[in-house]
């Protein structure tokens, strides 16, 4: 039996890059899809490469921001698979400009994003988990979960003109401590949590290489890079 075997994973901007990779690893692992991307052809494709591979996946095309999308994303892996026991928010973009230049609009769009949706689609899922969770427990049966937020190490460090992305970046990565809060109130649906992003950038130093914001490094953990506590 696959490690992931009769599990449900969603996750979200899969039609290509990171988002399809996390897809087809999690196929790959007997996990059956829901895939969202923007693009349908970009999401089918998707769909096509896990089923063609043995897989089994739901594409469910639109935008993160869009409202009723998280509903209907959940929704879908509901009726396809009767549940959800894996989220990954991936779905992200950059609409770039220096600060003195950036708009309300390139602010707001890319904090819905980033920030909203993930806040959405986990609020959304919550209450499947959760009932799932409890039949379990009442079985006496412990089915573990987990709600990965994928962020960027622009969120620790920061970028050139991309101060919008960044601060998204930062929200998402728990750099607010939203996934720590949230933490506290999915222990019942019997979830875990974790963000990733790529390995938190460098600076040289006489004795070596250094985090840059070294108060970071405390949660980054010593095996996996990119992934924080």
């Amino acid at each position: 039996m696959s490690t992931l075997d009769g599990k449900v994973a969603l996750v979200s901007g899969a039609g290509r890059g990171i988002g399809r990779a996390i897809a087809l690893k999690l196929a790959d692992q007997s996990a059956r899809l829901g895939v969202n991307g923007l693009d349908p052809e970009r999401a089918e494709e998707t769909t096509r490469l896990i089923e063609s591979a043995g897989g089994d996946a739901v594409a469910v095309i639109g935008s993160v921001t869009d409202n009723g999308f998280t509903e209907r994303f959940v929704q879908a892996a509901v009726d396809s698979y009767d549940g959800v026991d894996i989220v990954v928010n991936n779905a992200g973009h950059t609409w770039d400009s220096v600060i003195q230049k950036l708009t309300d609009e390139q602010w707001d769009l890319i904090l819905d994003v980033h920030l909203r949706s993930p806040f959405r689609i986990l609020r959304a899922v919550r209450p499947v988990m959760s009932a799932r969770a409890k039949h379990e427990r009442a079985r006496g049966v412990r089915v573990h979960r987990k709600n990965v937020n994928v962020s960027s190490g622009t969120g620790v460090g920061g970028n050139a003109g991309q101060v919008n992305y960044a601060a998204a970046k930062a929200g998402r990565g728990n750099r607010i401590d939203c996934s720590r809060s949230r933490g506290q109130t999915t222990t019942r649906a019997a979830a875990a949590r974790s963000c990733w992003s790529p390995p938190v950038p460098h600076r040289p130093t006489r004795t070596g290489r250094t985090v840059l914001f070294p108060r970071w490094s405390a949660r980054i953990h010593p095996r996996r890079p990119g992934w924080c506590w």
